[in-house]
């Protein structure tokens, strides 16, 4: 049930039109109010505020009808100036990053401040009467109306300050890298149970598991990228029918109709629940979703900085942003504990075996596209092994440390294509403090091992 809700809220939070939509009534519901009130009390036996009645309904209709005309098509040249903004984006930054110019909140603030003036002006209007026999004028909702007016007018001085701060290589970088961080700490809060489970884990093969025994599969009914797994419904299913379940898949992975989602021992004679339920159990969808997905950003990053070291923009400046964002979340995750694929019941009992994240995975997805990319530019090279260096002080276990020395090897040996030998010298000697870094590293390591060995009991 979790994993659904947090699936409509992103697809609510990356819509144009449920914020217009949420301001829109709420206009409604506001003009609704305040005419209301002009029916209760007589504000022109008021001394104080006899002013509101200052307008006869002609005038009341004409400034109704003018700021509804121009609030609509306020709105209209704001969706046109939306819409050049998410090319330019798509041409410069990539189509991956349309999501985030759509679920941009300020974007959606403004389309639905003037969507919500012109509805609250036409709501107004159609109650303003100058019959004879029915004279009504809603003084309080009609002047309130010029207030939310110049209210608009403030609302559209920001909008061209945010488009224009939004469209920059520096924001757009920062907010993904901002995105990413939220990211890792919502993962890092949703895994602490699996981690917990550490103590359960035998290290069974799935192998062992199956022999001798009867295997039964699920197949996906579509075919699309996997937005989400509902990992404690499929575990609640195991524990209900006394299963062992091997995921191939996980969030981020393209699903072709017909394939194999997950296999389970021992095979059930009625299958037909277990596939309806696992099949519910996966959310597909036409694109990624960072919900589960931490790759996805960082792609997205990538995306940025592979366009900016091509010949057609030749723009390194924006590469080393994407270089620091992503150092920025690789340590993040290098102080974090990485969960074990191996998922246990109360029981101790082994129930899930799923494909998870590994901190070897997030950093070859994370630097083996841009260290290509960056061979023939120096600066970029340099930053990348700044990067690994920052990253360094907050790595835990000696198996981070070899995939960042890993990585720093293969930058060095990519500066060999360098033209200048200067260039070359400079890596090479970037290159060695890097390995001093993590040498310091591991023995600091190695030694806190050693001492939480040697104490009576473990240190608080």
């Amino acid at each position: 049930m979790k994993v659904y809700l947090e699936y409509w809220l992103d697809v609510l939070r990356t819509s144009l039109w449920f914020v217009p939509t949420v301001f829109a009534a709420a206009a409604l519901l506001l003009a609704t109010a305040l005419i209301w009130v002009d029916r209760t009390v007589s504000f022109c036996d008021s001394g104080l505020l006899g002013w509101l009645c200052a307008v006869d309904a002609d005038a009341a209709r004409q400034l109704l009808a003018v700021i509804a005309s121009s609030m609509l098509t306020i709105a209209g040249v704001v969706f046109s100036i939306t819409i050049v903004a998410l090319s330019l984006a798509s041409g410069q930054f990539g189509p991956r990053l349309l999501r985030n110019y759509m679920r941009d909140r300020g974007n959606q603030i403004v389309l639905g401040t003037f969507i919500a003036d012109f509805v609250y002006c036409l709501t107004v209007l159609r109650y303003v009467s100058s019959a004879d026999t029915e004279l009504f004028i809603p003084y309080l909702a009609v002047n309130f109306s010029t207030v939310l007016a110049f209210a608009s007018l403030a609302v559209l001085i920001y909008f061209f300050h945010h488009v224009s701060s939004i469209i920059q290589a520096d924001s757009v970088v920062a907010q993904i890298g901002s995105e990413l961080s939220k990211a890792i700490d919502e993962w890092a809060g949703d895994k602490h149970d699996t981690v917990g489970q550490a103590k359960h884990d035998r290290g069974e093969s799935w192998s062992r598991l199956v022999a001798g025994q009867a295997i039964g599969s699920v197949r996906a009914r579509e075919s699309g990228y996997i937005q989400s797994v509902d990992y404690a419904g499929l575990m609640g299913l195991a524990e209900r029918h006394d299963i062992c379940m091997k995921l191939d898949y996980r969030a981020g992975h393209f699903v072709i109709r017909d394939s194999i989602l997950l296999c389970y021992t021992p095979a059930m004679d009625a299958p037909e629940e277990i596939e309806n339920a696992v099949c519910a159990a996966f959310i597909l969808g036409r694109q990624r979703s960072p919900l589960q997905d931490i790759e996805f950003l960082i792609d997205q990053i990538d995306q940025v900085a592979a366009r900016a070291l091509s010949p057609y923009l030749n723009d390194p400046y924006t590469a080393m942003a994407c270089v620091d964002w992503l150092s920025a979340g690789i340590a993040r995750l290098a102080a974090l504990d990485f969960p074990s694929s191996h998922r246990y019941a109360t029981d101790g009992r082994l129930r899930l075996i799923a494909d998870t994240l590994t901190f070897e995975g997030i950093v070859n997805t994370a630097f083996d596209e841009f260290r290509q990319d960056a061979r023939p530019i120096p600066a970029v090279t340099l930053r990348l092994l700044e990067a690994i260096a920052a990253i360094v002080p907050h790595v835990r276990n000696d198996a981070h440390l070899a995939v960042l020395k890993m990585q720093a090897d293969m930058i060095e040996r990519g500066s060999e294509e360098l033209s200048e030998e200067r260039d070359r010298r400079e890596v090479t000697a970037r290159h060695r403090s890097v390995l001093e870094l993590l040498a310091a590293k591991r023995c600091a390591i190695e030694s806190a091992v050693e001492r939480r060995e040697t104490l009576p009991f473990p240190p608080p």
